[in-house]
């Protein structure tokens, strides 16, 4: 399990916690498919941060969704996530989004 650091960006649950390794562990092939190198502890960040600052997602219906689901989630919170303050910017909004 990726170890989130004890920002208030990153702070969430035990449950969560595995459940966003569980989720980058899905999305990580993603990213190489499309040629980009990403690491796992970043993206677990990211969704966190999102998770626990901005925008709280539904994670199990995150891992549980189709793949263009998915993609557009992760990926989209991997490039939209302003990382000073843990908001999505652009207006995106995850599918998942609590």
């Amino acid at each position: 399990m990726v170890n989130l650091t004890r920002s208030p960006f990153w702070q969430v649950s035990d449950k969560d916690k595995a459940l966003i390794d569980r989720i980058v562990k899905r999305a990580i092939p993603f990213f190489i498919e499309a040629g980009f190198a990403i690491e796992p502890a970043d993206l677990a960040m990211d969704i966190a941060a999102v998770h626990a600052s901005d925008c709280p997602l539904h994670l199990a219906a995150l891992l549980a969704s189709s793949d263009a689901t998915f993609a557009h989630d992760v990926s989209g919170i991997h490039c939209f996530l302003d990382r000073a303050t843990g908001a999505l910017t652009n207006h995106f909004l995850p599918r998942c989004a609590a």
